[in-house]
């Protein structure tokens, strides 16, 4: 039999006659396009089909599949094209094209995740949800991670200032803020590129004006001589004023100034008279 064209079957023969061979056509097989997005799927289609026609041929069945790639997808699996093994042709291209153009399950849960948006749920219903989609396959961590990327920018800021990581608390402090009414005459949604360029300007603004306040004060600090610099500088003149006044004026003037009783010589006091020396 040429496959997927007839078949030679035996039918009929009783005991007055031998039994007889006839052709019968095998059935013609509709391959499915390929869908790179489902590959596991189009291979159980395409399997089907070989199952119809009676196809179980290696080489037919290897065939089939190259045939239905396009150049985009033949390109991931140009080594197998080219240079298939010996036995288990088929088996090898799609063994490669599941593996190559399936992503993995992590990626594959997140792409779903991310599509989808809180609406009018409360975080605490959106985070359900999430989880109810994800399943089994994905840890709380990740889950919580794309839930915070989906909520409301006020939401996000305020749960990055929390240290907890459950997400089941998360979800409870997001509805109290949730709750929290957006006040009249404000923009309620706000990118969040806007919301950290704004606050990281501020900051920048409050760094300046620290820097300005500071060399300035250091400023001050250079030219005026602290007060106890200055009291000892003062002291220091006037007691040299006091020892230079002392070394003009006589024991008895300096002691007594005009009251002196008497006066030794040398001294420079101003009411001397030369009978007085």
């Amino acid at each position: 039999m040429t496959e997927n064209q007839t078949e030679k079957v035996t039918v009929g023969g009783d005991a007055e006659g031998p039994c007889e061979s006839v052709n019968v056509a095998a059935a013609p097989i509709r391959v499915p396009v390929f869908w790179p997005q489902k590959v596991a799927l189009w291979f159980r289609q395409l399997e089907a089909q070989f199952t119809i026609g009676r196809i179980t041929k290696d080489e037919t069945k290897f065939g089939y599949v190259v045939a239905q790639l396009d150049g985009k997808y033949a390109e991931e699996v140009e080594d197998v094209i080219c240079n298939p093994p010996e036995f288990d042709k088929y088996k090898a291209i799609k063994t490669e094209l599941i593996k190559r153009l399936t992503d993995s399950g992590t990626t594959r849960i997140r792409k779903l995740l991310e599509t989808e948006e809180i609406g009018d749920r409360t975080p605490t219903q959106f985070w359900r949800h999430l989880k109810e989609l994800a399943g089994s396959s994905v840890n709380d961590e990740f889950l919580t991670e794309v839930w915070k990327d989906r909520l409301p920018v006020k939401t996000q800021l305020v749960l990055a200032a929390t240290s907890d990581k459950d997400g089941v608390k998360l979800a409870e402090i997001a509805d109290r803020i949730h709750e929290i009414p957006v006040e009249r005459g404000r923009i309620a949604v706000v990118s969040h590129v806007s919301e950290m360029e704004l606050l990281r300007e501020e900051l920048k603004q409050m760094r300046i004006q620290l820097d300005a306040v500071a060399n300035n004060s250091r400023r001050q600090r250079w030219r005026s001589p602290a007060p106890s610099q200055f009291r000892r500088r003062f002291s220091s003149n006037s007691r040299q004023r006091d020892k230079s006044v002392s070394r003009e004026l006589c024991w008895y003037h300096h002691k007594y100034a005009e009251r002196a009783a008497k006066c030794i010589p040398p001294c420079n006091w101003s009411g001397n008279k030369p009978e007085n020396k």
